[in-house]
């Protein structure tokens, strides 16, 4: 079974084509990273849209679960004792993350005023164009289910999402800005989670827990104490959770992914107001569509191209 496009497997001991981390980085293993980080910093942007969906679109969510459940007190203090400092960084994965980081913050930077714009004027157009991204990942993600009788668990991942959507669409918002500190870093550590969650908005997490408004409050007027605080939860949060997730993907892989595809396909479905289904409405609607569906299909079908050629090769 090939497992090395979501990142099962880690290339560090093949960099060099000898069995060795290599001491360099080849443009590959920061570009990937890189662009991930970018465009999963620009779906956290975009509401209804999730960095969980896009790493798993690209190929790079279990390498990012991998590298997260990596980060602990004793790697770190590892890299401080003897030994290649580069090679424990790449044998952690932590040169993923590093990467991955420096993207996302482009895309905050470069990427915040542009998505802006067509959220304010082009709303629609907008979410119909991700919708067809979602859908046009959908036969990558499906081929990565080797056991096709574990596709049941999608219906589970679709029953989760439209949950979660009645209560964002039905929920009214409670004020948080005079909570304590402990469930302003709680609200951090579960809203990282949903982010990572293919399908589910971490935004939400916030407006449930009425931390919303005060984050980017915090944010605007740089209120580091809050900011801080939050991060922590944050950082606490994705850390404990990417354990749970590779525990899961290493014992149930098939059952975990069908779970996401469920998630996926109802995120396209429910992303823009109205339904998926509005794209029909208007030649405009459907040529967006089919740009985002088919910008995605061309990247799927040499993924799987590239997989099947793996596999002959084998």
């Amino acid at each position: 079974m090939d497992r090395t496009r979501t990142g099962i497997k880690s290339t560090d001991t093949k960099n060099s084509g000898e069995g060795k981390p290599s001491p360099y980085v080849s443009i590959r293993n920061f570009l990937l990273p890189f662009l991930g980080g970018f465009f999963m910093g620009i779906a956290n942007l975009i509401p209804g849209v999730s960095g969980g969906t896009v790493a798993l679109m690209i190929g790079i969510f279990e390498k990012l679960v991998n590298s997260l459940a990596n980060l602990s007190f004793k790697n770190v203090l590892s890299l401080l004792s003897g030994g290649s400092f580069i090679e424990k960084i790449k044998r952690y994965g932590f040169d993923f993350l590093m990467f991955l980081a420096v993207g996302a913050l482009f895309s905050i930077v470069f990427g915040s005023k542009p998505v802006s714009f067509l959220l304010e004027n082009y709303p629609i157009l907008t979410m119909i164009f991700f919708s067809g991204l979602i859908i046009g990942s959908l036969p990558i993600i499906f081929s990565d289910v080797t056991k096709k009788s574990k596709l049941l668990y999608a219906f589970l991942g679709f029953v989760f999402v439209l949950i979660m959507k009645l209560l964002e669409n039905n929920y009214q918002n409670v004020d948080g800005s005079n909570g304590n500190l402990f469930f302003l870093a709680l609200s951090g550590a579960l809203a990282m989670c949903a982010m990572v969650l293919p399908g589910v908005s971490g935004a939400f997490v916030l407006v449930l827990f009425g931390q919303y408004e005060r984050i980017i409050n915090a944010i605007n007027n740089f209120e580091y104490k809050i900011l801080i605080i939050f991060g922590a939860g944050a950082l606490v949060g994705i850390v404990l959770f990417s354990k749970i997730l590779k525990f899961a993907f290493l014992r149930h892989k098939d059952a975990i992914l069908s779970f996401f595809l469920g998630t996926m396909i109802a995120a396209a479905i429910f992303l823009p107001k109205g339904g998926i289904l509005i794209f029909l409405t208007s030649y405009k609607n459907f040529s967006i569509f089919s740009l985002g569906f088919l910008i995605s299909l061309i990247f799927s079908i040499y993924e799987l191209k590239k997989k099947h050629m793996k596999v002959g090769g084998d």
